[in-house]
C-alpha cells in the first residue's frame, strides 16, 4: 500500500564468537595486528566487552558514551563516521513515549493493550495520541509465520514520529521489518512492548536501536538485535525474506 508501512515482528538469533583465550574477538576491515600472526585481520573490543566500545576503523552507528543503551552492528555498516547522539528535540519525544511505556497509555488517553492486536500511535514533543494500523499476517519463505500491521504514514505531522506496539504473543524486541518505518519517514520510529521501549533511527552508516524504557538488554538480546540490525543495514530496513500478505491477524 502506497504511502503505507507494514510493520511484521519474528525473532532471530545470532551466535557471538569468541576464541580460546575467552576474549571476544572481531574482523577489522582496515588492517591485520602485526604483533600476532594468529591475530591476523582481528581485533580485540575494549576492556573485552563487545557491546560498550566501537571498532578500531571507527564505524558506529551508536555515539560515543552511550553504552548499553544504543545497539548497532558495524560488521553491515556503510561508512565510518561515528553519528551524533539524538538532539534535545528528540531526547523530548522519547521522554514522551517513555511516559507511555510506562503507564501503559497515550497520552490521548488511549490504554495500551499488549494482549491485542498491535496498536499504531504517533509521537511529538507534546505528547503521544493513536493512529491506528491495519492488521496483517504474512506467510514467508523460510517458513515463518509474522503478525503486524500497516501503518499510515501520511497522518504523520511535520514534527511527529510513528511507532506500534508489541503483542505479549511476540517478541518484545524490534522486529526484522521494524527498520521500514525509519526508512519511510526519516525519522525515529518507536516500538512499546511490555519489555520497555525502543528508538529505531537510520543514521548516514546505518541502522541503531536505543532502549529508551526498561532494563538493559541481557547478552542474547544484544545478539539477536544486532542481527536484525544486519537485515535493515543489507534491506534498507526490513528483512528481506520473501512473504505474503493477508489482512487481518494471524
Amino acid at each position: 500500500m502506497r504511502n503505507s508501512v507494514p510493520g511484521l515482528f519474528a525473532t532471530a538469533l545470532c551466535v557471538l564468537a569468541f576464541n580460546a583465550s575467552a576474549r571476544f574477538v572481531s574482523v577489522d576491515p582496515v588492517k591485520a595486528n602485526p604483533n600476532n600472526g594468529q591475530n591476523f585481520n582481528r581485533y580485540y573490543y575494549g576492556n573485552n566487552n563487545p557491546y560498550r566500545f566501537i571498532d578500531p576503523d571507527g564505524r558506529a552507528a551508536c555515539p560515543k558514551g552511550s553504552g548499553g543503551a544504543c545497539i548497532d552492528s558495524p560488521r553491515t555498516e556503510t561508512g565510518t563516521t561515528v553519528q551524533a547522539g539524538p538532539t534535545q528535540q528528540q531526547q523530548a519525544v522519547d521522554g514522551q513515549v517513555r511516559s507511555a511505556s510506562r503507564s501503559n497509555a497515550l497520552s490521548d488517553g488511549t490504554r495500551l493493550n499488549f494482549s491485542g492486536q498491535e496498536q499504531g500511535f504517533k509521537a511529538s514533543a507534546d505528547g503521544t495520541a493513536s493512529n491506528p494500523m491495519q492488521p496483517i499476517c504474512q506467510r514467508c519463505a523460510d517458513g515463518s509465520t509474522r503478525e503486524g500491521g500497516v501503518f499510515n504514514v501520511r497522518a504523520l505531522g511535520p514534527d511527529e514520529s510513528g511507532g506500534h506496539t508489541h503483542s505479549n504473543r511476540l517478541s518484545g524486541l524490534p522486529g526484522p521489518e521494524d527498520g521500514s518505518l525509519a526508512r519511510a519517514t526519516d525519522r525515529s520510529a518507536y516500538v512499546i512492548s511490555e519489555r520497555g521501549a525502543f528508538s529505531i533511527e537510520k543514521t548516514d552508516v546505518g541502522y541503531r536501536i536505543r532502549v529508551i524504557d526498561g532494563a538493559r538488554p541481557t547478552s542474547g538480546e544484544r545478539s539477536q538485535m544486532r542481527a536484525t540490525i544486519d537485515g535493515w543495514n543489507q534491506h534498507q530496513g526490513g528483512s528481506g525474506v520473501s512473504c505474503s500478505t493477508t489482512p487481518g491477524g494471524c
